[in-house]
């Protein structure tokens, strides 16, 4: 049976086991990321889903991220639990991770309740919650036991939160960076959300603490501020929110008191606080102004005292001259402030002499010695402090005037400088200086005199101009101008006219003259005329003398200070002085010795010579009239003419035989009045042996010497031109070369002598005479006959056909020597062909080509011709060719015979 033993087994068993449910869920939320500030709180949920049983040591533990305070007090708690404990790790701060614990002990689940876990954590003003910084998920986990004492474990976590903050800037700016007293201007502090910035700003202050100097005067503030405050200079502005992309902007205006200094620096900063939550909350970040709580800005807009400083220094003119006043302005522009130590400072450069002054701030200066232009002189105004918040500023006038001190020329520069030191507010010393020029001008005259003629004569009027004129280096006004003048002896003043008319005209003993002008300014010129008589007492020569004599000064009394002016005496410092002559002189007298060009004569020629004295209307004291005759010419005593005439002794010195010069003096004494003096003479070409051909007879020398009224010798001279003295063979001349021919009529086939007669007219002997004769048309020369001075002479060296039938003959160098005064002649025969018409006339000429003198120079003869007439003497029979020319035949034996006897006879 079965009694479940190994014998009575009749047993058996099967089962069907059915399980409780053991599966847990736990859910933490919310899951997505969330964005929190610091100071914020973040709310979790957990959520553990269990089987409708009992589980048994139920234990809940969470984890939160460093950055997240565990809030025990937002702990919520919704299950079927027996009991229930909460431990938190420590430190709960957020610098490190917090660990809470919840033990339930047993949970009854049967009704399906499960377990729902409600709390928050605070975002921890820590310095690792940062803009953007992310905190990792929350992770949670539960642990229980089932009834068969198994662990059942499950986990979940959260989103990740990321964590945003505020950032703001402030920045303050002023409408003005240089004040001075009394002067308002704007502050403006702007702010607004930076572009890290990402969440809204909460409990916003903005303060700003003025500087004594400044005072309040009116505040605005968009959008409006939720409060306001003011206490003395101290100034806030409160916003309970300040929402992310809002700018917030405050306007106010201050005033600059009067108690500022100079370059003082007006500091005032605007600051700004805020925090990451609003009301209060001891977990936000807010501006304590540490390293972790820096919700805290500041801005500053210095402004400064204005420390500008202008000086400036004008003078009435830019130049002046010795003695003229200056009136310098000196002008001290400060700001509306304080200065410490204030000194003002006037130096007035060597040349400069200071005379008074006005101040626009009362002050005794203290100036310098010497005070006469020989050193700088300075004016010292010192204000220990000065107070120019009212804007009155300082302002000086200085007169002094030029010195005549050595030192200041024309161009001179004169320098007057300005000093200005203070103190400023940060003891800082500063010093300003400018200066001023003004350049020594001086009136630089000249004085010219002139006359429009060089020479004059008695009876005449004789005028003079005096220009007066500024120098090209004048560059001021001249005053108490003083022309004096005195006219020459032997003239008479007859008037004068001055442009400008003068101020004054004085004339003493007739020959001292003073004109005054009172001021001639820079440009301006005075012409003056005057006219003078030359009377009759005058000479030639005489030099009229007269001087004019210029001064002048600087300034006159209503533009300067005379005792200091610079004028003319004469002096290296008073050198307004200036003199000038003009010298006329009596028109002298004047000798012309004519002819003045070169002339050539022969041997024995006779030369022309005359001297024209030129004597103007004075008297001429012993005139005396010189002329030298040079050697080569012989003077001829008896051919003087005088015109007009006048009284004279003549001296001629010896010998005149045209080996010496010949000294003529022609003594006159003295005249009176003027004319023309003419003297005129002859002298002959000599035939001496200096004479020779190209001897050159220098210049006839003249000198008219006379005596001025003074006694001093004057004279003129003149000589005329050269004569050539011609020696040389002449064979050129009309009577040079004579031709005949014999007879001077002719049959055809007749002969004829031709006889040329050459004759040296010269002075020189002629050598290589070459000579030449065109024979006409049906003339020809017979060889062997020519004949010269009765000896038998050479044929033609060429003879050649020329036109028409003519034939030239030419004897090269035929001739060796023709003396001076010598005749040579030369004949020859010719034949008229039978061929010749019947009463023509033949003409040949005979030329001498050339000849030449001693130096083998050539020249041309002269040339001569001759006429033959062919004719029958008488009616002849006609006869017959053959006769006729038997006849001619014997006809030309018998010539040749009779000349040839001829020629042997000399004939």
């Amino acid at each position: 049976f079965g009694n479940w033993t190994d014998l009575d087994d009749y047993n058996r068993t099967d089962e069907a086991p059915v399980r409780v449910n053991d599966t847990v869920t736990i859910a933490k939320t919310p899951d997505y990321d969330r964005n929190a500030t610091i100071g914020s709180s973040v709310n979790y949920t957990i959520v553990i889903d269990l089987p409708r049983a009992t589980a048994h040591n139920v234990t809940v533990t969470d984890t939160l991220p460093q950055g997240l305070i565990y809030d025990p007090a937002s702990f919520f708690l919704t299950a079927n639990n027996d009991s229930f404990s909460e431990s938190v790790s420590s430190p709960n701060n957020g610098t490190t991770e917090v660990y809470v614990n919840w033990s339930l002990g047993t949970v009854n689940n049967s009704d399906d309740t499960d377990i729902t876990i409600n709390f928050s954590a605070i975002v921890a003003d820590v310095p690792a919650n940062q803009n953007g910084t992310e905190l990792v998920a929350n992770l949670v986990y539960v642990t229980l036991r089932d009834v068969n004492n198994r662990w059942i474990t499950q986990s979940d976590q959260s989103g990740t939160i990321k964590i945003l903050e505020p950032d703001l800037e402030v920045l303050k700016a002023a409408t003005e960076t240089l004040v001075e007293a009394g002067q308002t201007f704007n502050y403006t502090i702007r702010v607004q959300h930076t572009a890290a910035s990402a969440w809204d700003a909460y409990d916003v202050w903005i303060n700003d603490t003025l500087p004594d100097a400044l005072a309040i005067v009116a505040n605005t503030s968009a959008p409006p501020a939720n409060a306001t405050f003011e206490a003395g200079n101290a100034i806030g502005w409160f916003y309970n929110h300040i929402p992310l992309g809002t700018e917030v902007v405050i306007n106010y205006t201050v005033l600059v008191t009067d108690t500022v200094v100079i370059n003082e620096t007006l500091l005032n900063n605007a600051t700004l606080t805020w925090t990451s939550t609003n009301g209060t909350n001891p977990n936000e970040r807010f501006g304590n102004w540490t390293d972790l709580d820096d919700y805290n800005r500041t801005d500053e807009a210095p402004v400064r005292v204005n420390d500008t400083v202008t000086i400036s220094k004008e003078v009435n003119k830019a130049t002046a001259a010795i003695g003229e006043y200056l009136n310098y302005t000196l002008i001290i522009d400060l700001p509306r402030a304080h200065l410490l130590n204030l000194t003002v400072v006037d130096t007035l450069q060597q040349g400069l002499i200071y005379l008074s002054h006005t101040a626009s701030e009362p002050d005794s200066p203290t100036i310098s010695t010497p005070n006469n232009g020989t050193q700088p002189v300075t004016l010292t105004f010192s204000y220990a402090a000065f107070n120019n918040s009212a804007g009155n500023d300082l302002s000086f006038n200085i007169t002094a005037f030029v010195a005549n001190h050595p030192s200041n020329q024309n161009g001179t520069v004169l320098k007057n400088t300005l000093n200005v030191s203070w103190t400023d507010a940060g003891g800082a010393d500063h010093r300003a200086e400018t200066e001023v020029l003004i350049t020594v001008v001086e009136p630089k005259l000249e004085i010219t005199k002139t006359s429009n003629v060089s020479s004059v004569q008695a009876g005449d009027l004789l005028p003079f101009t005096i220009i007066i004129e500024h120098a090209a280096n004048s560059s001021a006004d001249a005053y108490d101008l003083w022309l004096n003048d005195t006219i020459p002896l032997r003239t008479e003043f007859i008037n004068y006219s001055s442009s400008p008319v003068e101020d004054n005209f004085t004339q003493l003993d007739n020959r001292n003259l003073s004109w005054f002008y009172a001021y001639l300014p820079l440009g301006q010129t005075v012409n003056l005329t005057y006219t003078v008589r030359v009377n009759e007492s005058v000479s030639p020569l005489d030099i009229l003398k007269n001087n004019a004599t210029l001064v002048w000064t600087s300034v006159n009394e209503s533009i300067g200070n005379e005792s200091e002016e610079r004028f003319g005496e004469g002096t290296e410092l008073n050198d307004y002085n200036t003199t000038a002559t003009q010298n006329v002189t009596i028109t002298a007298a004047e000798l012309i010795k004519l002819p003045e060009y070169d002339r050539t004569h022969w041997i024995n020629d006779t030369v022309w010579y005359q001297l024209s004295i030129i004597l103007p209307h004075a008297r001429i004291i012993n005139l005396t009239v010189n002329d030298t005759v040079p050697a080569g010419l012989i003077f001829r005593t008896t051919s003087v003419v005088v015109a007009p005439p006048h009284n004279y002794t003549l001296n001629v010195s010896a010998p005149n035989d045209g080996t010496q010069p010949v000294n003529l003096s022609f003594v006159f004494g003295t005249i009176q009045d003027g004319h023309v003096l003419n003297i005129s003479f002859n002298a002959r070409v000599a035939d001496i042996l200096q004479n020779q051909n190209g001897t050159i007879i220098g210049p006839n020398y003249a000198t008219v010497r006379w005596q001025d009224n003074e006694g001093t010798v004057h004279n003129d001279s003149a000589s005329s031109g050269n004569v050539t003295v011609i020696r040389l063979p002449r064979l050129n001349t009309s009577d040079s070369v004579r031709k005949i021919v014999e007879p001077n009529w002719v049959p055809p086939g007749g002969l004829v002598n031709y006889t040329v007669f050459i004759k040296n007219t010269g002075f020189a002997p002629a050598f290589n005479v070459t000579l030449s004769d065109t024979l006409p048309q049906n003339v020809s020369y017979i060889a062997g006959t020519t004949v010269m001075n009765g000896a038998s002479g050479p044929d033609p060296n060429s003879i050649v056909p020329g036109a028409n039938g003519t034939t030239k003959l030419t004897w090269i160098d035929l001739i060796p020597r023709i003396n001076a005064s010598e005749t040579v002649w030369v004949r020859y025969t010719c034949n008229v062909s039978l061929d010749a018409p019947l009463r023509t006339v033949l003409v040949n000429n005979a030329t001498v080509e050339k000849y030449e003198d001693e130096e083998g120079n050539e020249y041309p003869g002269a040339s001569d011709s001759a006429k033959l007439t062919v004719r029958y003497p008488m009616q002849v029979p006609a006869m017959s060719s053959y006769s006729l020319w038997l006849l001619a035949g014997v006809l030309a034996l018998v010539a040749i015979s009779t000349l040839r006897r001829r020629a042997r006879r000399g004939r």
